[in-house]
C-alpha cells in the first residue's frame, strides 16, 4: 500500500533496493516507503505526517532521482535529501559542477548526491 491507500503493481524491485532494505531491516532501522505518490512532493510530507507512524522527520531522508518532484518535495517539507544522480537526469550531468547548476536551475539543494547506492 502507498499512503493513499492504493495497492501498486508496478513491477519488480531493483535488486539494489532489496539489499539496501535488507541491510537497513537487519540494523533495526524504521522504514517508510513514498514512491511515486502523485502528488507533489510537499503534500505528499505533510499528509504523511498526519498518519500514525510514530516517527520524527529529523530522522528521515527522501531518496529520489527528480528534482522537480523528490528534492524540490523534501526541500518544502524540510527533509534532507538524497539526490541520485543516475536516474531521469543523468544525460544533463557530467561532472560536479553540472550538478550545482541542474540543482539551480531547478532551485533546490539535495543535502547530498550520488550515482547509485549499496548497502
Amino acid at each position: 500500500m502507498d499512503q493513499w491507500e492504493v495497492l501498486h503493481n508496478g513491477g519488480d524491485a531493483f535488486p539494489e533496493a532489496i539489499e539496501v532494505l535488507t541491510f537497513l531491516k537487519s540494523h533495526n532501522k524504521k522504514v517508510v516507503i513514498l514512491s511515486n505518490s502523485g502528488k507533489t512532493g510537499t503534500l505528499s510530507y505533510e499528509h504523511l505526517g498526519k498518519q500514525a507512524l510514530h516517527f520524527t522527520w529529523d530522522n528521515a531522508i527522501a531518496v529520489g532521482d527528480s528534482l522537480e518532484h523528490d528534492i524540490a518535495g523534501a526541500n518544502g517539507a524540510n527533509i534532507s535529501s538524497l539526490f541520485i544522480t543516475s536516474g531521469i537526469h543523468t544525460k544533463a550531468i557530467s561532472d560536479e559542477k553540472s550538478i550545482v547548476n541542474l540543482c539551480d536551475e531547478f532551485s533546490v539543494k539535495p543535502s547530498f548526491y550520488i550515482d547509485w547506492f549499496k548497502a
